[in-house]
């Protein structure tokens, strides 16, 4: 009972996420079933249904990503974007509730474009108010609204490959941000990576005292 009262609060609140990730026109459901089994368990209302270590009930989340079509299965149908824009939405939505203490986000930026990155960024960022996020990305846009930036690279010393992450302060971001827009260190570049860090700042500190709108 739980359950079925759990599921549509759930897909109401995921609803509210994708709307700030400008997904306010995808579907979203959290379906709960359950699969009858003449060896399963009986019910109160005598129908016998196969159990599994959680209980008696199915949770399958349904998507649809274009107006008129009906919802379908989210792990048959959902781009690599459009997955990674809802695993940040669900992961919003459930963080608040099991108190999880950090999250890992390896390449949500996997097929985000510019302008959903930034929003992208400001939701991460937004989680990181709750728990610690860590997060490997290649967008500027996203990694512009880190509170910590650090470079990842694995040079070759003495014939072995060793991983060394470097600490990005200052003009070392700015430059760093630079590369990842364009490829190469340009003064317009440069610019540009310089105001979105500023942008990031003055959001960031607009959004610092704003409820989280799931608490």
């Amino acid at each position: 009972s739980r359950r079925q009262k759990a599921a549509p609060e759930l897909t109401a609140s995921v609803a509210l996420e994708l709307t700030d990730l400008a997904m306010q026109h995808m579907i979203f459901q959290a379906r709960l079933s359950r699969r009858q089994d003449a060896n399963g368990i009986t019910t109160p209302n005598g129908e016998r249904y196969a159990i599994w270590a959680d209980g008696i009930d199915e949770l399958e989340f349904l998507i649809s990503t274009n107006r008129g079509e009906q919802p379908k299965a989210l792990a048959k149908i959902a781009s690599g974007g459009e997955t990674a824009r809802l695993m940040l939405a669900i992961k919003g939505v459930l963080q608040t509730r099991n108190g999880v203490g950090a999250l890992v986000f390896d390449e949500i930026d996997s097929g985000v474009g510019g302008r959903a990155a930034d929003i992208v960024g400001q939701k991460l960022w937004g989680l990181s108010k709750r728990c610690q996020v860590l997060c490997v990305t290649h967008l500027p846009q996203i990694a512009a609204h880190a509170d910590h930036h650090f470079h990842v690279d694995k040079p070759v010393s003495d014939g072995r490959t060793r991983t060394r992450v470097t600490t990005l302060e200052g003009q070392n971001r700015v430059l760093e941000l630079s590369l990842m827009l364009g490829g190469r260190e340009t003064e317009a570049s440069k610019s540009t990576a310089r105001q979105m860090i500023t942008g990031a700042e003055r959001i960031k500190n607009i959004k610092q005292d704003e409820p989280h709108p799931h608490r």
